[in-house]
Order: structure tokens, then C-alpha cells, then sequence
């Protein structure tokens, strides 16, 4: 009897383990429905760069001409940078709403300051 419950912690502990991963997987799947872009972070500059970013969170970045993009950071994952412009941002929006997604997840994306990083080390233009 007292090894059954910490069997039923671990088992619940890697449902939830799972489960999250499956989540994210699913938005990454939209991400690329919707039309964003991924970039490898292969060396080690696009690396610590990716490491300094908020995972696995929408981040709605204003560039220095003014246009804005979206990213979403995957450190663990595909350790990779998603990236789309404001039609591809609405377009996940609508997918998310398609699934069934809750108004929390829908809320409005991050602002980042973006003094430190270095674009054209992911050079999302040119696409």
C-alpha cells in the first residue's frame, strides 16, 4: 500500500509531463498552419540567443523600421526560432480559436525589447 502512492504521483507527474508535451507540439503545428517560419538556433550566437528568450511564448517584436513580427522560442524542442508576420500572428489566432483554445491563450502576445538581439543573426526578412 505505501508503494502505491508514490506510483500514482510519478505516473500522474509523466501524464502531465506529456501532456504539456503534446500541447506544445500541437501549437507548433499551427505555428507552421499558419505560416511562421523556423530558423535553427546552429551555431552558438543564434544559441545564447535563443537560451535569453522567454520559451515557448508568443513574443510580438516591433523591428527598427517599424514593421512588427511575432516569434515564438523553442530552446528544448526543436531548438529553433518560429517567426511570422501580423497575418500569419491572425491566422494562429484563428486556428487556436478552430481547436476549441480558451480566451487565455488567446491574449495578447509579449512585448519584447529587442536592444540586445542581434536580427540579422536569424535574418527573418527575405522570405
Amino acid at each position: 500500500m505505501r508503494m502505491t502512492v508514490p506510483i500514482m504521483l510519478l505516473a500522474l507527474a509523466l501524464g502531465c509531463a506529456t501532456m504539456r508535451h503534446q500541447m506544445v507540439k500541437d501549437k507548433e503545428t499551427l505555428l507552421v498552419a499558419a505560416g511562421f517560419r523556423t530558423r535553427s538556433a546552429d551555431d552558438p550566437t543564434r544559441q545564447a540567443q535563443l537560451a535569453a528568450m522567454p520559451p515557448l511564448k508568443m513574443v510580438r517584436r516591433t523591428m527598427s523600421d517599424g514593421s512588427v513580427i511575432y516569434t515564438y522560442a523553442d530552446p528544448k524542442g526543436c531548438n529553433c526560432l518560429y517567426f511570422g508576420k501580423q497575418k500569419n500572428y491572425e491566422e494562429y489566432k484563428r486556428l487556436l480559436v478552430n481547436q476549441g483554445v480558451g480566451e487565455e491563450e488567446l491574449a495578447t502576445s509579449m512585448q519584447a525589447d529587442d536592444a540586445a538581439l542581434d536580427w540579422g543573426t536569424w535574418s527573418p526578412y527575405g522570405w
